[in-house]
């Protein structure tokens, strides 16, 4: 049996070959089993599954995270036999399998099995729904990166966490969904606009839980006051790939020498030629200040279904108070025009940036779940 994926795992070049095919000859399946490098070209055949999958604002059921999640290793490997598609990357020598799509049957747990023969480590599968996870344990023996308390919105690490502080990476705290309509409503007073949230909330909210919104929202509005207070003029354009360079510049910038590697995340994203408003399905933005020629902020967006949205691109500058905020509330009002109601932030590694995210007014907090296979 031959394999383009790596023996071990020893880098982050982007793994040569080609085509890259692994081709797995197992008797007892009725099809060839073919694993090749993620391509510009599957980008119908995700968008297929996604269909299929009939998820609603679901955040990994996008192009944009596929090529994040799946960096590690290039641009990633996909396993796809008819009624299945598993997206591959890579993380500190580990697998990770990606927001499993279709039927998750033996084919799934013979292939997290050679993974974990061929790099010695366990295997990480993100963006799980509860119903996978059942199916999944159902199949063979996993167990939990992380584990959250949503009634003290507190995370703690699992048997088999992904690192010591980010227990389930961007899903050790739960996805944050916004209702534009209620979230855009910042100039309401507190006790006026959580009405309004009760109203379009998915699951009811105790006392205390409304309580804790309510005041993280009403710091969301004094910052955008403090913002505003400054009289600083700003404007937000859409990207062109004429700009990558120097929003390249933008997030070494941000993320300082220490994190340089989170650079990488954004790649994708500056050299698709999808990149931009195109066809009211994908938004990407710049923002500037006057009197400063450098970004102060990149936005990224890409449409999820009819009404949702997800953002996979929020980096600003906190040069200025209040600038993340009101940034924020520009660009969900450009989304807003372009019919989307529903905006998917993502689940966060840390504590405090899930708390920020929780400020905007979440109508949900959806808990995806990170297994791991192959733990002695």
């Amino acid at each position: 049996m031959r394999s383009f994926l790596p023996d071990k795992i020893v880098s982050d070049d982007r793994v040569s070959g080609s085509p890259a095919q692994y081709v797995m000859e197992q008797p007892e399946w009725t099809a060839t089993q073919i694993i090749t490098l993620i391509s510009g070209n599957d980008a119908p055949l995700y968008s297929d599954f996604f269909v299929r999958d009939n998820r609603v604002a679901c955040y990994g059921n996008s192009w944009a995270y596929i090529e994040q999640a799946c960096r590690g290793l290039g641009s990633g490997f996909k396993y796809h036999d008819r009624d299945v598609l598993l997206s591959i990357g890579r993380h500190r020598g580990h697998y990770v399998v990606v927001r499993p799509l279709g039927n998750i049957d033996s084919r799934f747990t013979d292939l997290l099995r050679t993974l974990r023969e061929r790099s010695g480590k366990p295997v990480f599968i993100k963006k799980l729904f509860s119903d996978q996870v059942v199916r999944l344990r159902a199949l063979g023996e996993f167990c939990e990166a992380a584990s959250y308390s949503a009634s003290e919105s507190k995370a703690s690490a699992g048997v088999y966490p992904w690192d010591s502080v980010n227990f389930a990476d961007d899903d050790t705290y739960p996805e944050v969904i916004l209702d534009l309509g209620v979230t855009l409503k910042y100039r309401m007073k507190p006790q006026q606009w959580l009405n309004e949230l009760q109203l379009a909330l998915v699951h009811p909210l105790e006392k205390p839980q409304l309580k804790t919104i309510k005041t993280g929202y009403g710091k969301f509005r004094r910052n955008i006051k403090q913002f505003l207070r400054l009289g600083i003029e700003c404007r937000l354009k859409e990207y062109d790939a004429g700009s990558a360079d120097e929003i390249r510049r933008f997030l070494l910038t941000y993320f300082g020498p220490t994190r340089k590697e989170n650079v990488a995340a954004y790649e994708a994203m500056l050299a698709s030629p999808r990149a931009g408003a195109n066809g009211n399905d994908r938004f990407c933005f710049v923002a500037h200040v006057a009197g400063v020629e450098s970004p102060v902020g990149f936005f990224f967006v890409e449409r999820l279904d009819e009404e949702s949205a997800g953002l996979y691109a929020g980096v600003v500058s906190r040069s200025y108070p209040g600038l993340p905020e009101y940034l924020g509330v520009r660009m969900m009002s450009h989304l807003q025009e372009a019919g989307i109601r529903f905006l998917n932030l993502g689940g966060s590694e840390t504590e405090s940036l899930h708390a920020f995210k929780r400020k905007q007014g979440p109508v949900e907090e959806r808990h995806m779940a990170t297994l791991v296979y192959g733990v002695d």
